[in-house]
């Protein structure tokens, strides 16, 4: 095994362990501090895993370490940004108590860049690392059903082609069976050739409800929400306009 991937692999077991370590878990509070303690419970393990990924990533900027910056990414991955506005902080210091350099971003997508950009050179190396990465920017449809689908990328984020084809009019598609991960972010996208006019409905496929539709007068629909969980939904798309459409049917990855 080529020497760097064995370090590659050596050096995620330690970040795992180190992960699992650095996220404390708490002791049951008398039924009086109950909901403060729930209240803490939900926030100090995010905290602890911000403050880790932040670590990791200026010790991997510093060391150029691609391994460092994607176990920082793989982090942040998992906290939630702050609803507040980043324009509200006001930042003061002396002139001359910073080097001028650029600081290390603290987001996803540009410490995988900086992973990227201090791999190059190193193919295997490159290659571990887009599979990681692979998995780490998947929001969607999960890894395995999305894996061997065309890819379409819009505005920074890959959707899969799930389907495309004709539809006549009057005439509706299903899809089902379509697994989405849990808890983050679901899209799916209609796009016809703007003859006509597609409504879509997606439905959670084990109760049957309907998760959100877009049924304007366009040939173009967009359905978006959050996963509750993992499991499978159903597409339904139906040409409601008097004329045939070329279509395609896309799902964020």
């Amino acid at each position: 095994m080529n020497h760097h991937v064995f370090t590659c692999l050596r050096l995620l077991s330690v970040f795992s362990v180190a992960i699992f370590f650095a996220l404390p878990s708490y002791a049951a509070d008398k039924e009086a501090n109950k909901t403060a303690t729930d209240e803490k419970k939900q926030i100090e393990p995010a905290v602890s895993q911000a403050a880790l990924a932040a670590e990791l990533a200026l010790r991997g900027e510093k060391r150029q370490s691609p391994i460092l910056l994607l176990a920082a990414a793989e982090l942040l991955g998992g906290v939630k940004e702050s609803p507040r506005d980043a324009s509200e902080v006001v930042i003061q210091q002396d002139e001359s108590s910073a080097a001028e350099e650029d600081a290390t971003k603290l987001e996803v997508r540009a410490l995988v860049q900086s992973a990227l950009e201090y791999a190059k050179g190193d193919e295997e190396l490159l290659s571990f690392l887009k599979g990681r990465i692979e998995q780490l920017s998947s929001r969607g449809l999960v890894v395995s059903q999305g894996k061997d689908l065309p890819s379409v990328v819009i505005k920074g984020t890959t959707f899969k082609v799930l389907l495309k084809g004709k539809l006549l009019p009057g005439k509706f598609i299903e899809l089902g069976n379509v697994i989405f991960e849990g808890k983050k972010p679901a899209i799916v996208l209609v796009a016809g050739d703007g003859d006509g006019d597609l409504d879509t409905w997606v439905y959670d496929a084990n109760t049957g409800g309907e998760i959100g539709k877009d049924t304007d007068n366009t040939s173009t629909c967009l359905i978006q929400w959050v996963t509750r969980f993992e499991g499978p939904f159903k597409i339904r798309v139906r040409n409601v306009g008097q004329q045939w459409e070329n279509y395609v049917v896309l799902a964020n990855w």
